[in-house]
This record gives C-alpha cells, structure tokens and sequence, in this order.
C-alpha cells in the first residue's frame, strides 16, 4: 500500500505554529487520537485517506503537505476499485 511520511504534515504544522510545541500527545489530542496512534503513523505512515483526512483537519489540501498525493490517490482509488468494485459508485 502507498505510504507517506506523518512527519511532513507535522513539519507543515510547526511553520505554522512555531511557538507550540507538537508533541506526540499534543498531536493526539490535536487529531483526537491517543499517543500510540501517533507514535504508529511515525512508524508506518498514512494511507492516502488518512493523509487527506488529517491535511485537511490540519488546515492544509494534502497537496500542500505531499505534492506527489493527487497523483498516488488515482493509483489508490484504482486499487480500490479493483477490490471493491460495487462501492465505485460512491466515490
């Protein structure tokens, strides 16, 4: 599955509050997530979804975090579809 680094929203979010620290607990109450969930995103990075999903709970398009994401969620989506074609109509 397409990966991308947790690390490169986070660094987004520091320039833009640079007088708060972002901790991992800080990131989870943030995200509304616990620590360890964070601290996995570090580890395995987030899926095209998640990517979108915490961008944009970030105030960011998640282009603006990762300028290769419009192109991985085509390559995403098709992968998905493949598996589940007879959801395509939701997307």
């Amino acid at each position: 599955m397409i990966r991308l680094p947790f690390v490169s929203l986070v660094e987004r979010i520091e320039r833009r509050y640079p007088r708060q620290v972002f901790d991992d607990p800080t990131l989870g109450v943030w995200f509304g997530v616990s620590r360890d969930t964070v601290q996995n995103w570090r580890r395995r990075g987030l899926d095209p979804w998640q990517a979108d999903r915490l961008a944009t709970a970030a105030g960011f398009h998640p282009c603006q975090v990762w300028p290769e994401w419009c192109d991985l969620i085509d390559e995403a989506v098709e992968i998905y579809a493949s598996k589940h074609p007879e959801r395509m109509a939701l997307l």
